[in-house]
């Protein structure tokens, strides 16, 4: 547990870092990778409470200012995670890129369709065998409203 502990606070922060310096936009992109990582540790056995673990109180976080990276990015963690532990796992190359999209959506105030109604069509998504059309799928269903 102390390893995943470590993990998520050097991605947080590497990823905070980043952010910090451009605006939601970057904080956003650097889902991608946060989202990539969370599904190689699922796979790798780790629990989602291990995986929670190290993130700040997410009630803190809903009242922090949603145009902070850091508060941007550790609210899409929580998100990620419960999307990754509690559906079916979708490849990297279909929920990463849903991800970043899903955090520009709720960073330009756009609405967001519940991953409930959005898991199936990522599932077909999944199913194309090009990863561009992976991606180009993933972008079109977060971006159904």
């Amino acid at each position: 547990m102390y390893k995943i502990g470590v993990c998520l606070t050097f991605l947080f922060s590497t990823h905070f870092t980043a952010a910090n310096e451009n605006n939601g936009m970057a904080a956003c992109l650097s889902l991608y990778q946060i989202a990539a990582s969370a599904i190689d540790y699922k796979a790798k056995g780790k629990s989602k409470q291990e995986m929670l673990a190290p993130l700040p109180d997410k009630q803190k976080i809903e009242n922090d200012d949603q145009t902070v990276p850091s508060a941007i990015i550790a609210l899409n963690m929580y998100d990620i995670i419960d999307e990754i532990y509690d559906y079916d796992t979708l490849p990297i190359a279909v929920y990463a890129p849903y991800a970043s999209e899903k955090c520009l959506r709720r960073v330009d105030g756009k609405p967001i369709k519940p991953y409930r109604k959005a898991h199936p069509q990522l599932q077909q998504c999944a199913k194309l065998t090009h990863s561009k059309a992976m991606l180009e799928c993933a972008f079109a269903v977060v971006n159904q409203v």
